[in-house]
């Protein structure tokens, strides 16, 4: 049995540098955080505003951002179609009622 290889948390995260000393991460098109260096080292910050930690290095600041990235971006995905969907169904039903009477 062949197996699939499982893409792991860190390896979907992407990172940009804006500018010198600063970094952000993403995850799915959401907004993980940034990372800002210091005088005294590394600083991350969630998106929500709150200090994960301070770090020694950058690559120690960055492994900490695989926990805050979504868990399940696939079911807000899930949960658009089915509203879409239903918002949908709602006009043709209207739109034929409509047309019938």
């Amino acid at each position: 049995m062949a197996m699939t290889p499982v893409a792991r948390l860190d390896d979907l995260i992407t990172w940009t540098q804006p500018a010198f000393g600063l970094w952000i991460a993403s995850a799915e098109a959401a907004h993980l955080g940034t990372i800002e260096r210091t005088k005294d080292g590394y600083i991350a910050v969630s998106a929500s505003g709150d200090v994960v930690g301070m770090y020694v290095s950058l690559t120690s600041a960055k492994h900490t951002f695989p926990r805050l990235a979504p868990r399940h971006p696939g079911l807000v995905l899930l949960i658009v179609a089915v509203v879409v969907g239903v918002a949908v169904m709602a006009f043709a039903i209207t739109a034929f009622e409509i047309y019938l009477s």
